[in-house]
């Protein structure tokens, strides 16, 4: 995770990861949410974001790729620690 900034002046929060396949099937969508949250534990930004998707090429079974994700709506409000990722939706091919 690291903080950049925009052409813009503006705030970008990126988080770059790797996934893998580690099963027998290729996956053609896996979308995650991202939570933040704020110094007393609040939620305070939820987006769901694709991490594999079919313009990618999706994901095929051993395969391993890297994703970055790029956010720049956080609230100042956020504490400023890693996010939550947890998949919010798989789909196989």
């Amino acid at each position: 995770m690291k903080a950049t900034e925009s052409y813009l002046k503006q705030r970008i929060i990126e988080i770059e990861g790797k996934i893998g396949n580690a099963g027998d099937k290729p996956l053609d969508v896996v979308e995650i949410y991202c939570s933040f949250y704020d110094a007393y534990g609040q939620l305070v930004f939820r987006p769901r974001v694709p991490i594999v998707n079919p313009r990618m090429g999706g994901l095929k079974p051993g395969e391993t790729k890297s994703f970055r994700l790029p956010f720049d709506e956080v609230p100042d409000s956020w504490n400023k620690q890693m996010p939550q990722l947890v998949i919010a939706g798989i789909k196989f091919l």
